[in-house]
């Protein structure tokens, strides 16, 4: 493409780009000749050329606090994850009771919805109205409890989670948290 040199239709084409668009059709031939007149990259952006303990994402510190990052870094307490990033039996504990605790609030969930199947079943079916609304009490309580157990999951869930996260970002082996 040749550059063009002339400031009337420099202005022209500047104009044209910030006017509103009118359709869909126009804003895609915006898009290509604004890709047009900007130069080619030079140089591409990616993770993995970093070494290993370096993340793509920049640690922002705050520039108004006095302290350098080294020491900011000292006076932070010691996260337990660091003091056994080398220990396969700790990571490998942390895992299986995260997993085994997930495992029961899965069954606990399991069973709640058995019981609120049956009783859904049973509040249609009772025809002695006293029976019926204890049983639809029993029904709410069982209801609420399932809320809760749906919701323990999902934090084992994030926990699980987290912990493989923390595992990544420490370098710990994958196999110790699988």
């Amino acid at each position: 493409m040749t550059v063009v040199q002339n400031p009337v239709v420099i202005m022209a084409i500047m104009s044209w780009l910030a006017a509103p668009p009118q359709s869909l059709g126009e804003v895609a031939q915006k898009e290509a000749m604004r890709r047009q007149m900007l130069p080619k990259s030079a140089v591409a952006v990616s993770g993995s050329g970093l070494p290993g303990g370096m993340s793509s994402i920049p640690s922002q510190a705050s520039p108004s606090s006095g302290e350098s990052a080294p020491t900011a870094a000292a006076a932070a307490p010691a996260n337990p994850a660091v003091e056994h990033k080398n220990d396969e039996a700790w990571w490998r504990k942390r895992m299986t009771d995260a997993r085994k605790a997930l495992d029961e609030d899965q069954a606990t969930a399991a069973t709640l919805q058995t019981r609120i199947n049956g009783l859904q079943r049973d509040v249609v079916n009772v025809d002695n109205p006293l029976q019926q609304q204890r049983l639809r009490d029993d029904l709410t309580n069982a209801l609420a409890e399932l809320e809760k157990a749906k919701a323990r999951v999902t934090n084992g869930q994030n926990a699980i989670q987290s912990i493989q996260d923390e595992a990544r970002r420490l370098d710990v082996p994958p196999g110790w948290v699988r």
